[in-house]
């Protein structure tokens, strides 16, 4: 005689099928809604970095267009160089680090140049 298997959700005994996991339709699903929203979070979590991201290049470049600062500047401002949805080559010299519709190259180790690439339509390479 095999041991009693309970649900996976509530922990209630099981009858009935052996490869049965959840006691209802209930318990099923609020464990999988449940193993959904632990996964989500950490990717929500990377999203909202990369949306501030975004609003920073996009305030920088509405207010002055095109334009070179330093690192330490944007950092002030929040903005996480660690996170980017893309890395583009231009002319196989220049990696821009895409956050969505806008980029910024790296010119020096201190400075960085804003660029739109809805409204300049820069030619990139996937680097891969």
């Amino acid at each position: 005689m095999s041991t009693p298997r309970s649900c996976l959700q509530c922990g209630a005994i099981l009858l009935g099928r052996p490869d049965k996991k959840f006691c209802d339709d209930h318990c099923r699903s609020s464990f999988n809604n449940h193993q959904y929203s632990q996964m989500m979070q950490s990717i929500r979590h990377i999203n909202r970095i990369l949306i501030k991201n975004r609003k920073i290049l996009e305030s920088l470049f509405l207010r002055y267009g095109s334009i070179k600062l330093k690192k330490e500047q944007l950092a002030e401002l929040g903005f996480n160089f660690n996170y980017f949805t893309q890395i583009k080559r231009l002319r196989g010299i220049h990696n821009y680090f895409v956050c969505y519709d806008f980029a910024y190259l790296c010119t020096n180790e201190e400075e960085v140049q804003i660029k739109n690439l809805l409204l300049r339509k820069i030619k990139l390479h996937a680097s891969f």
